[in-house]
């Protein structure tokens, strides 16, 4: 009887295997023949486009992470058109000098958002869509890149790496200043391959510095990676003095909102950068490294493993074939994706979108609002640009709460609010509070006056 079920074990493993090995056999190959048919082109490409949306945007609305950072973007580039237009980015939340001022990024990516803001009639949904395509878009980049470079295959095994980056599909939830580097590394890629082969050095240089100028303006780390190309270029260029200037002017045109600033403004942007930096240097922990510091460099990285993989299906098809889907399904199965809910925020857009609904339904006067939800900040940016660009009731600044009649506050069910809470929901001196009602299963919408 051992032995039978046994057998029978291993028979059922066996044929559990035979599916994905099957399936291998047959994708590699369809990657192999990928120079050849063009119906098997075309079957590839839309099997390859329906994972793809499948994984970026099935349940996309609640999965969306619409955190303060995201607020506070949107509230920025709305603000462009109904208020004051500025050479001034986006305020940063957590870089503030030991003097008290606030840093702020370059206000290219603002503009970027303005066209969009109007056209989908400012919702976070369908801006987030397109910052999710802007993510698609530097893998495909990427890709582009490798195809030209090395090889098809190469360019394939790309393409799959990148797109299915556990990374790269959470960063697809959320608006971000940041997910334009992979494509500007992208490209900078290409440019840099065009220069090296010294196919027009002098319009690559352009491009190369137009493109660090632009990553400078989305990110001040980016300097170090303007300074690693500047170097590249001195060390390829046969007219270095000519092309260093040209790099150096693009890098100007790329960065000129900044710059017209610092010029207008008593070179704000320059002082900051530099006080924070001597901050830094005397407390080290004031400020860490992390992964998304080098997200321009993630297409170099992405290339380097296509390659392997396409030198491994030289040899051997079907375990290149294999670890391709191994990457995807361990990819999957990361913390960071999950298709219930948002990874990084404790509510939903939606949820938060109810939320707004309850308290634009009340018609409120010299109100403000605040929040203690896990991962937002307490002046509610995500609500407060719901509020005022959805709904068209505005509160109170964020610097108002003390003159505010009534303050709207978004905390956990049945918890007591005035104790130990943070100043925005005590500031105004309330003596009542009133539930207004639950948006979401663990949180309520409270009304403090």
């Amino acid at each position: 009887m051992v032995c039978i079920i046994t057998r029978l074990a291993l028979s059922s493993s066996i044929k559990r295997l035979a599916g994905p090995v099957y399936f291998a056999l047959m994708f590699s190959k369809l990657v192999k023949s990928i120079s050849l048919p063009p119906l098997i082109r075309l079957f590839l490409f839309l099997v390859l486009s329906v994972a793809v949306l499948t994984v970026y945007f099935f349940n996309f609305e609640n999965r969306i992470n619409f955190g303060p950072e995201q607020g506070l973007s949107l509230i920025t580039s709305a603000d462009y058109i109904h208020k004051d237009f500025s050479l001034l980015g986006l305020e940063n939340l957590q870089r503030v000098t030991s003097h008290g001022h606030v840093l702020y990024s370059g206000s290219l990516y603002n503009y970027s958002l303005v066209p969009f803001l109007v056209l989908f009639n400012y919702s976070p949904v369908a801006l987030t869509i397109l910052s999710a395509l802007s993510i698609i878009a530097g893998s495909v980049m990427t890709a582009l890149v490798a195809k030209k470079v090395i090889s098809n295959t190469a360019g394939m095994f790309t393409f799959i790496v990148s797109v299915f980056s556990a990374v790269y599909i959470w960063h697809a939830t959320f608006i971000w200043i940041l997910n334009y580097l992979p494509f500007i590394g992208a490209v900078s890629l290409l440019c840099f391959y065009y220069f090296k082969e010294q196919k027009n050095q002098s319009l690559q240089a352009l491009f190369l510095g137009i493109l660090s100028g632009v990553g400078f303006n989305l990110q001040y780390m980016y300097v170090f990676t303007a300074l690693l190309v500047v170097l590249s270029i001195l060390f390829l260029s046969k007219e270095k003095c000519k092309h260093t200037c040209v790099f150096i002017t693009a890098f100007v045109i790329g960065n000129a909102p900044m710059i017209l600033f610092d010029i207008r403004n008593d070179w704000y942007h320059s002082r900051l950068l530099m006080q924070y930096a001597l901050d830094t240097l005397h407390n080290t922990g004031q400020s860490k490294i992390a992964y998304y510091h080098f997200l321009q460099f993630f297409p170099l990285l992405f290339i380097g493993v296509g390659i392997l993989l396409e030198r491994a299906y030289k040899k051997l098809p079907v375990l290149a074939v294999l670890l391709a889907g191994a990457y995807i399904w361990a990819n999957m199965l990361t913390p960071l994706v999950n298709y219930n809910r948002p990874v990084g925020m404790s509510v939903t857009v939606a949820e938060l979108d109810f939320a707004a609904q309850l308290i634009a339904a009340e018609n409120p006067e010299q109100f403000n609002i605040a929040s203690h939800l896990p991962f937002d900040s307490s002046r509610a940016y995500p609500l407060r640009y719901i509020l005022e660009y959805r709904y068209s009731t505005t509160p109170q600044g964020v610097e108002e709460y003390a003159s505010s009649s009534v303050v709207y506050g978004l905390a956990k069910n049945d918890i007591s609010l005035l104790d130990a809470f943070p100043w925005e929901f005590s500031a105004h001196n309330p003596d009542k509070i009133e539930l207004i009602g639950k948006f979401a299963d663990e949180y309520s919408l409270y009304k403090i006056e």
